[in-house]
Formats: C-alpha cells, sequence, structure tokens
C-alpha cells in the first residue's frame, strides 16, 4: 500500500463489512453439517483473512475447509468457536482508533 493510509483505512472498512458476512455463511454450513458448503466457505474466508495476514484465523480455516473437504465434520464446532473467538479481538481491534496509530 506504499504508506497510503486511506488505502489501508478502505482495506479494514471492507475487511470489517466482508469477513462477518463470510463467517456467518461459515457458521450456517457447519450448523447444517454440510461438508461441500463448510469446504467452500472456508475456502472464501481463508483467502479473504489471508489477505490481512492474520495467521491463527487462516489456519483455522483452513482446518475447517480440510473438514469439510474429508466430510468430518465431528469437530467443526469446537474450531469453529475457535475462529470466531479470534474474529471477535481482531473486529474489536480493528473498530477501535488503536490500529490507525501504527500506520
Amino acid at each position: 500500500v506504499d504508506g497510503d493510509k486511506e488505502l489501508v483505512k478502505e482495506l479494514v472498512n471492507d475487511f470489517l463489512e466482508i469477513c462477518p458476512k463470510q463467517l456467518e455463511e461459515l457458521i450456517a454450513a457447519v450448523h447444517k453439517s454440510d461438508p461441500v458448503q463448510v469446504e467452500r466457505k472456508a475456502h472464501s474466508f481463508k483467502g479473504s483473512v489471508g489477505n490481512f495476514g492474520v495467521k491463527s484465523v487462516q489456519e483455522l480455516a483452513y482446518e475447517l475447509e480440510k473438514m469439510g473437504r474429508e466430510e468430518k465434520l465431528d469437530n467443526a464446532d469446537s474450531v469453529l468457536a475457535k475462529l470466531q473467538k479470534e474474529m471477535k479481538k481482531i473486529e474489536s481491534y480493528l473498530s477501535s482508533d488503536e490500529w490507525e496509530k501504527n500506520l
């Protein structure tokens, strides 16, 4: 972003708009025990958070993606809960003005 603070702010706003929607879709897929949708939604979500280098969330999304692909959703609720907890931390941080101090 070459130090373009306005671009960074726009990207953060996009993240805060898109990721919660994608997470809701992933939650719905897990609750429906739909492995195909879990794989797809987790893959999309993983890509979105990957753009921000959020490794912990990206790894959890990959774990859900793999569970969906292998049709083994037994522990999906547990992984999803961890993912949601991490996302709340990130959303809280990005919704505050704290992150802007690091620009």
